[in-house]
C-alpha cells in the first residue's frame, strides 16, 4: 500500500519488559524461516491465513490466530490496542551484525496492506530504513512504513533483535483511538476491480521507463491493454469478488503476463504496477520449484524391446490425486524385486490412440474392460516395458537380452488410474491394488494448491472447457463444473476418484486389494510397508528398513511445507461440501448439480 510518508511513528507505546517476557516463551523449534529476509531470517507466525504456521497471503484464507499467539496474551492485547483489523502478524528475528538487502514489496497482497513494526527485543543501534529515511526505534514503540519503497532492518549489534510485524489495510485507523481487543481482517476472495485494473494499466502507458517501441508496436501494445481491460471488465461484472471466477481471472492474468510484461523494463514504474496485476491470485510468496525428473528419460525403439516380460501380479496404487501416492510409491519402489517406470504413466497411456480422451470426445479419463482389446493391452505392456527401471535406476533394456528377467514384479501409480481399475484388471487379470485414502479436507486442500500451482496440467484448450487448462484427472461429468470454485472442482475430483475406486474394487475378489490410510503411512511407515509387502508378496530387506526408519522425506511433488492444519484456509467452503463427500460409495459418477448451491 502506497503511503504518504515512508516512515511514521504511531501514537501507541507498550511495556518493553512484558514484550520481552513473551518473546522468551519461544524456543528455537518455534522459529521458522522468513519468506523474505529484509526484516529478519526467522519468524514465529501469530496470525495467518487458516491459523497454521505459514507465510500465506491474505487471499489464501480467513485470518486466524495461531497456537503461538495463544501463548502470548500480552502480544494479543498489543495487536488489539492498535485499533485496526489484522490481516497477518508474526515475530521476526534478525541476527546480530546483520544488514539484509533492501527489498520493495510490489505485489497484490501489499497493494492492499501496510506493515506496522514494534520492537520487542532491541538495542539503540538497531534501525529501520525505508525510502531513504531511517528510524531508531525504542522497544515498545510502534512504527508504520511503506513496504512499496526500499526497506530493511539493520542490526549492527552483537545480539539478535526481535520485532512484531502487524499487517493492516487500515493504516489511518492507527491514528484514531486505541482499540480494546484483537480484530481480524474479514475474509473475502477479493480481486482488483475493473477501475483498479484500468488505473494500473494507465500507469503502464504513462511509464517513461518502458522499453522503446516503434509507433506500430506502441499501437499494438495499447490495443493489447484495451483487450485485457475489456476481458477483465466482463469477468468482473460476472463474478465480482467470488472464488467461482478464479479460473477466468487466472486466464486473463496469464495473457497479461505473456503479452504485456515482456514489453516492460525491469524495476520500472510500469513493471511495479504490472506486478500488482500479475500477483493478484498469489496465495503465498514464491518458493523454489521442486521438479521431478523421471529416473529414466531415454526413449527406446521398437527394435530394442525384443519381447515383453510377463508382469506377475503387478501392484497398482490407486487414489485421488494429492493423496500422498507419490510418497507411498517411492517407499514401495525400494523393495528389491520391484520394477517401475520411474514416474507416472500419463504419456504411455495417452500415446495409445484408443485410450486418449480425445477419442471419446474428452468425456473423461474413465477406462473399462471394453477398452482393453488385445492390441491395446499389448501396446500398454510394451509401453511399460520400454521404460522399466529397477530400484537402482538400472533400465531393463540396458541389460543384455539373455539377462533380462522374463517375469517381474511391477509397481505403478498414476492418479487418473482411479478411474481405470476395470481396464487395468482386464489387461492384468492377476493385478493387485492398494487404495490410499486421505482425509478429504486435507486432500481437497492439496488439490486446490496443485491447481493453483499449474504444475499438474493434464489437458490444454480442452473442447467444452472455457478456461486454458485442466489439472489432474478428468472425471465423468466434468463439463458441469464451469463456473464453480476451485474448492468445489477439487471436491468433485476427490469424490469421483474415491467413489470409482470403491465401486470397482468392490467388484474384485477381496484378496486382490486392500486400503491404506495416509495418516497411518505418515505415523507408522514401517508397519504399513510391511503389511503391504506381505499382501503383495514382496521381499523386505535392509534398504526398505532404512527407507522407513526415521523421518520420512518430503515427497518430490510437495508444494508447501506439510502441516496438519493447512486445510483450514478452506474451512468454510469445505464445511459446506462435507455432506456431498459422504458417502463416497453412493455412486461412482457424480454431477456438479450434487454440489451445494
Amino acid at each position: 500500500m502506497k503511503l504518504t510518508r515512508a516512515l511514521e511513528r504511531v501514537p501507541r507505546r507498550f511495556d518493553p519488559a512484558r514484550l520481552a517476557a513473551e518473546v522468551a516463551r519461544f524456543g528455537e523449534r518455534d522459529w521458522i524461516p522468513c519468506a523474505t529476509g529484509a526484516l529478519g531470517s526467522a519468524a514465529v507466525p501469530l496470525v495467518t491465513a487458516g491459523g497454521s504456521a505459514n507465510h500465506d497471503f491474505a487471499l489464501a484464507g480467513p485470518a486466524r490466530p495461531t497456537a503461538a499467539l495463544g501463548r502470548c496474551p500480552y502480544l494479543e492485547e498489543v495487536m488489539g490496542a492498535l485499533g485496526v483489523p489484522v490481516a497477518r502478524s508474526r515475530l521476526v528475528r534478525l541476527a546480530g551484525a546483520t544488514a539484509p538487502n533492501e527489498v520493495e514489496e510490489w505485489n497484490y497482497h501489499w497493494f492492499r496492506r501496510a506493515p506496522v513494526c514494534i520492537p520487542l527485543v532491541t538495542s539503540a543501534a538497531v534501525t529501520l530504513s525505508c525510502g531513504g529515511e531511517t528510524a531508531h526505534m525504542a522497544a515498545g514503540e510502534a512504527w508504520i512504513f511503506d513496504s512499496a519503497r526500499p526497506h530493511r532492518l539493520h542490526n549492527p549489534s552483537a545480539e539478535s533483535c526481535v520485532h512484531l510485524i502487524v499487517e493492516t489495510r487500515d493504516p489511518a485507523g492507527l491514528f484514531r483511538e486505541q482499540g480494546a481487543s484483537l480484530v481480524l481482517e474479514p475474509y473475502r476472495f477479493e480481486v482488483l476491480s475493473e477501475e483498479e485494473v484500468a488505473a494500473l494499466t494507465e500507469e503502464l502507458l504513462a511509464d517513461p521507463g518502458r522499453r522503446p517501441m516503434t509507433d506500430a508496436e506502441r499501437l499494438a501494445f495499447v490495443e493489447t491493454l484495451e483487450h485485457i481491460r475489456r476481458r477483465w471488465g466482463a469477468a468482473f461484472r460476472r463474478f465480482g469478488h467470488q472464488s467461482t471466477g478464479e479460473l477466468a481471472y487466472q486466464d486473463i492474468i496469464l495473457d497479461f503476463r505473456e503479452r504485456v510484461m515482456p514489453k516492460l523494463a525491469p524495476k520500472s514504474a510500469g513493471m511495479k504496477a504490472a506486478a500488482v496485476i500479475d500477483t493478484m491470485l498469489w496465495m503465498s510468496p514464491p518458493a523454489p520449484r521442486r521438479f521431478h525428473r523421471p529416473t529414466t528419460t531415454k526413449r527406446s525403439t521398437d527394435a530394442e524391446l525384443l519381447g515383453c516380460p510377463e508382469f506377475e501380479r503387478p501392484l497398482f496404487v490407486v487414489s485421488a490425486p494429492r493423496s500422498g501416492s507419490t510418497l507411498l510409491f517411492d517407499l514401495l519402489s525400494r523393495f528389491p524385486d520391484v520394477w517401475t517406470i520411474g514416474g507416472e504413466s500419463h504419456e504411455i497411456i495417452r500415446a495409445i490412440p484408443e485410450l486418449h480422451p480425445a477419442t471419446r470426445g474428452y468425456s473423461s479419463d474413465r477406462l473399462t474392460g471394453v477398452d482393453a482389446s488385445p492390441a491395446v493391452a499389448r501396446a500398454l505392456r510394451e509401453g511399460f516395458a520400454r521404460q522399466l527401471v529397477d530400484r537402482r535406476g538400472q533400465r531393463y533394456l540396458d541389460g543384455p537380452t539373455h539377462e533380462r528377467p522374463s517375469r517381474l514384479r511391477f509397481l505403478e501409480k498414476t492418479p487418473a488410474n482411479a478411474l481405470r481399475i476395470p481396464f487395468l484388471h482386464a489387461v492384468f487379470p492377476d493385478a493387485l491394488f492398494v487404495h490410499l485414502v486421505r482425509d478429504p479436507r486435507e486432500n481437497i486442500s492439496s488439490l486446490v494448491e496443485g491447481w493453483r500451482s499449474r504444475r499438474f496440467l493434464s489437458y490444454r484448450a480442452m473442447p467444452g472447457w472455457p478456461y486454458r487448462d485442466w489439472s489432474f484427472l478428468l472425471p465423468p461429468g466434468w463439463s458441469s463444473l464451469e463456473g464453480r470454485s476451485l474448492v468445489e472442482i477439487a471436491a468433485y475430483q476427490w469424490k469421483a476418484a474415491n467413489a470409482a475406486i470403491e465401486e470397482d474394487l468392490g467388484a474384485l475378489p477381496p484378496s486382490s486389494w486392500r486400503s491404506v490410510s495416509y495418516d497411518e503411512l505418515i505415523q507408522r511407515p514401517a508397519e504399513v510397508l510391511l503389511s503391504i509387502g506381505k499382501f503383495a508378496g514382496l521381499r523386505w530387506d535392509e534398504e526398505v528398513e532404512k527407507a522407513t526408519s526415521g523421518v520420512l522425506p518430503l515427497s518430490r511433488v510437495t508444494l508447501s511445507a506439510p502441516s496438519p492444519d493447512k486445510w483450514r484456509r478452506h474451512e468454510q467452503e469445505l464445511a459446506a461440501l462435507l455432506p456431498f463427500l459422504e458417502p463416497t460409495t453412493a455412486k461412482a459418477t457424480t454431477h456438479a448439480d450434487d454440489l451445494p448451491q
